[in-house]
């Protein structure tokens, strides 16, 4: 008679995978909807409230820094840069889910309170923290599965079964985030459509903008990387954040373009004068260094983006070019350069935000971007960039947590020889 193996315990890791990987997708959708309802209520009800003038744009981002700096003080330094989560995910570790309530908390501050930060860094804090915890979660059901099965009998299950609880886990994740009736994940970018012909000025022009641009964008990446992970704030934290929001607010008197991300303004540059376009594009630029300096915590791509696009719009009428096909030309050498002169990789990340009218733009920017980057980088005008450069690699005090608050350093869970812990009835 067959030996007959129990399968409640494989149903239980399958439904470990479906209610972790749910949890993850929710937790996302939580995290976009706090933030979108946080804006609204500081930056919409409460000045209505108050009759409040534009004393407060200033005030806002202070009292955002007294929360990032608490954040600071009690949580940690979370979330880690991406190019932090890119080394650990690479040398086979990955992401502490013990962070996450910091990573929310932390990011949360700094978005809702006009940080001129992008949410990539906190959604890969958040839902990578939850997905970390799921992983333990169904590599301990996987544990008890061996235990119940046996370590040998285990693998008479079919491979692709074997295989199945992360990719469930991540299905489940992605039908929840689509399912939910709030959190979705939304860009806010609304650029106009680009004539799909390009001229030969209108290449040439965004091939050489893409080239020139290349330098100072590499120049402010390194820049912003080196305040990502500086450490002086630490000292006081919480006047530090405080002093980071003033200096935000001051330079938002200017124009209300260097709060938040940029995605909004993206969507605006055709219609601000160039005179300010050139003023947020180095405000902006500015401020995010600065409060990367004070603690706050967010990603840089989006800023970078609405900087890069508003300095090419700005040419572009000097020149008497389109703006929009200059400035999606720019706005390509962002990704480009982050990645490295990968121009794939860059026309990717690009076409995230830009319309499909706009791929022309986007292919020719790319090039140059690259080539311009390339030849830059053979003659040493370039530094070198994170995750593989020296400017993501510099490591800071502990926290108050006992951290080194430089990133994540949880090691890989080993329950078993094999590492089951990723796949609970592994091979």
């Amino acid at each position: 008679m067959p030996d007959r193996r129990p399968l409640a315990p494989v149903l239980g890791v399958l439904g470990v995978a479906v209610v972790t990987g749910s949890l993850a997708g929710a937790a996302g959708a939580a995290f976009i909807w706090l933030v979108d309802a946080g804006i609204e209520l500081v930056w919409d009800r409460l000045p209505d409230a108050l009759d409040a003038g534009t004393w407060w744009i200033v005030a806002a981002p202070v009292i955002g820094g007294v929360l990032v700096g608490l954040g600071q003080r009690f949580l940690g330094n979370h979330p880690a840069p991406i190019s932090e989560y890119t080394k650990a995910w690479r040398s086979g570790g990955g992401i502490d889910a013990a962070d996450t309530p910091a990573s929310f908390a932390n990011s949360l501050s700094a978005l809702v309170f006009g940080g001129p930060l992008g949410f990539e860094a906190a959604l890969t804090g958040v839902v990578g923290g939850v997905g970390a915890w799921a992983g333990d979660s169904i590599g301990r059901a996987g544990h008890l599965l061996r235990q119940s099965w046996g370590w040998e009998q285990v693998d008479q299950l079919p491979a692709t079964l074997r295989r199945l609880p992360p990719w469930l886990a991540a299905l489940s994740g992605v039908l929840t985030f689509r399912w939910l009736p709030f959190g979705s994940l939304h860009f806010g970018v609304d650029l106009p459509d680009v004539d799909t012909t390009l001229s030969a000025p209108e290449a040439l022009s965004a091939f050489a903008a893409g080239a020139i641009l290349a330098i100072p964008v590499a120049w402010l990446l390194y820049a912003v990387s080196r305040s990502e992970h500086a450490s002086f704030f630490r000292r006081s934290p919480i006047m530090i954040a405080m002093a980071g929001g003033l200096v935000v607010g001051v330079l938002a008197l200017g124009s209300d373009l260097v709060l938040f991300s940029g995605q909004g303004g993206l969507g605006r540059i055709a219609d601000t004068p160039t005179a300010e376009l050139a003023y947020a594009a180095a405000a902006k630029a500015l401020a995010l260094i600065v409060v990367y300096l004070a603690g706050w915590r967010g990603g840089p791509i989006f800023p970078l983006w609405f900087a890069a696009a508003a300095w090419g719009t700005a040419a572009a009428r000097g020149l008497g070019l389109d703006g929009l096909t200059l400035a999606v030309a720019c706005l390509t050498t962002v990704g480009v350069v982050f990645f490295r002169g990968k121009v794939l990789a860059g026309i990717l990340l690009t076409m995230l935000i830009v319309p499909f009218s706009a791929f022309g733009a986007v292919i020719v920017g790319a090039v140059g971007s690259a080539v311009g980057f390339g030849l830059a980088e053979q003659a040493g005008l370039v530094p070198s960039l994170p995750p593989d450069g020296e400017a993501g690699t510099g490591h800071q005090e502990g926290d108050e947590r006992g951290g080194t608050g430089d990133g994540p350093e949880r090691e890989v869970p080993q329950h078993q020889e094999g590492g089951d812990h990723a796949e609970p009835p592994g091979e």
